[in-house]
């Protein structure tokens, strides 16, 4: 009688092609031709791709061109292979006005001494890509030391704009407060790179910046493949989105990594495991050649299944957070901050029972 396989055994071994890597992000990309179609995509954020165009193989199938486009924000390397005659999906002018946000805001919390660095999208898209309209972004994200975050996100209510609608839960508990700027655009303050990655020294992630526009400044290369990486992860199973294999793919191939600095990085954050993980799903995708980051120690068989099941609602979520926590003293003033709301936030959602119910609503929507 064949004995059953336990079952982290099974997810363990069930992503171990670029099928299964496809359909880790996507459940509608698990085909061989599908798998194919998406490498395609993906190996266009790599530096000169474009001189294969016009004539880039395969065709795409018009479900993967549609799910890449509009969840996977990817349509601008579809229009780049697979251009159609209608407008392109990155339009110029809602960049310009999220660089333009990004400006006002970097410079008021410059002038209160505030420092900060520009994560994802706006960073990668002029630092990665051979041009910036290749990286669509939708929003600003900004790293802030959680010793700053409160001040920022006061100071930018003072400026105009306001806490997003409907946010329920302590910044603490998320990766920072998001705001939305007088003229739509949202702003994420992080004070950490996921929540599954334990708050970070400062000095990690405001070291050696890299200036991209006049006073904006990004993580050095190695951070920027860090929080793709643990992004494209540790997202949940409907939110995870391809663009961020497509930024390790444009940092690894176009701008280089220092494997040394990047993993001395990732063991600052706590994050090397997950990071190792983000990698191999990468290189599978991608029938990428070995490289330095894939010997990295990998998630244990508990953590590994908690992860590649994507179920990432509330107890997961948050025990995940707790285990990553350095220290008891840590771990017990997060679960402190989680179940003890302070007394405004109480009065305001009628006491304790409503602000169980509240909190359960919000974290499993």
């Amino acid at each position: 009688m064949t004995q059953r396989r336990p079952a982290r055994v099974r997810e363990r071994r069930a992503i171990g092609s670029t099928v299964d890597a496809a359909r880790f992000f996507d459940p509608a990309f698990g085909t061989p031709e599908a798998a194919e179609q998406v490498r395609a995509v993906l190996a266009l954020a790599r530096s000169g791709a474009g001189t294969r165009l016009p004539s880039v193989e395969p065709e795409l199938d018009p479900m993967v061109r549609r799910r890449l486009v509009s969840h996977h924000r990817l349509g601008p390397l579809v229009e780049l292979g697979w251009p159609e005659d209608r407008r392109p999906y990155g339009r110029a002018l809602d960049q310009l006005r999220l660089r333009a946000v990004a400006d006002e805001v970097v410079h008021r919390l410059s002038a209160a001494g505030i420092e900060c660095r520009v994560l994802k999208g706006l960073a990668t898209g002029a630092l990665d890509y051979d041009r910036r309209s290749l990286r669509y972004t939708g929003d600003v994200d900004l790293y802030v030391p959680i010793d700053a975050i409160e001040d920022a996100a006061a100071l930018l209510v003072r400026s105009g704009s306001a806490m997003r609608p409907g946010e329920r839960l302590p910044a603490m508990l998320e990766k920072g407060p998001t705001l939305v700027h007088p003229s739509g655009v949202e702003i994420d303050l992080h004070y950490r790179l996921s929540i599954l990655v334990p708050t970070a020294d400062s000095s990690v992630l405001l070291a050696d910046g890299v200036e991209f526009d006049a006073g904006l400044v990004a993580l050095p290369a190695e951070l920027r493949l860090l929080h793709a990486a643990i992004h494209g992860l540790t997202s949940r199973i409907d939110d995870r989105r391809l663009s961020s294999v497509a930024d390790v793919v444009a940092i690894v191939d176009n701008t280089g990594v220092d494997w040394g600095r990047a993993r001395s990085a990732a063991d600052a954050l706590g994050a090397t495991a997950i990071v190792s993980e983000a990698l191999h799903l990468e290189a599978l995708l991608m029938d990428r050649p070995h490289h330095p980051g894939l010997d990295w120690p990998r998630l244990t068989p508990w953590k590994a299944t908690a992860l590649l099941s994507g179920d990432m609602r509330v107890v997961r979520r948050h025990m995940m957070t707790i285990m990553g926590l350095d220290s008891n003293r840590q771990r017990a003033a997060y679960v402190q901050r989680l179940l003890a709301a302070s007394p405004e936030v109480r009065a305001q959602r009628g006491g304790w029972a409503a602000h169980a119910r509240d909190t359960w609503k919000a974290r499993n929507k």
